[in-house]
């Protein structure tokens, strides 16, 4: 497994290049639903170029747009426990050309949390 690393001043935080995959697509879902065209943009711009190597992700904009986490979230969790590797297999496969197990929709919103509370608590040197 691949790791992008999220940094924040002089601190990092890894994420699987799976789960920034899934966390794309689900904020691209949730800034549609929000009709959110500025934030959308930032999210399609993300690009993933190879193992750990993302261009464009700016997480310290996104975690101050509450509406975009907000439906972005509630679209997550309309899907119940876990996505199908049918839904992956059609939806995201930027990182990962065909998925084998469904993945957990609580440790994405997990994920995503954990990079909010990142950026947000401030953090000590």
């Amino acid at each position: 497994m691949t790791h992008y690393l999220i940094e924040n001043n002089d601190h990092s935080l890894a994420i699987e290049d799976v789960e920034l995959s899934l966390m794309k697509h689900f904020l691209i879902l949730g800034a549609k639903r929000g009709n959110l065209q500025c934030e959308l943009q930032v999210v399609e711009n993300w690009s993933h170029e190879g193992p750990g190597v993302w261009s464009e992700v700016d997480f310290q904009y996104l975690v101050l747009r509450k509406e975009l986490i907000k439906h972005t979230e509630e679209i997550i969790r309309s899907i119940g426990e876990r996505i199908s590797t049918d839904y992956l297999n059609r939806y995201v496969i930027d990182v990962v050309n065909e998925w084998d197990n469904p993945q957990s929709t609580l440790q994405i919103i997990n994920k995503l949390q954990e990079i909010l509370k990142f950026f947000i608590v401030p953090k000590n040197a």
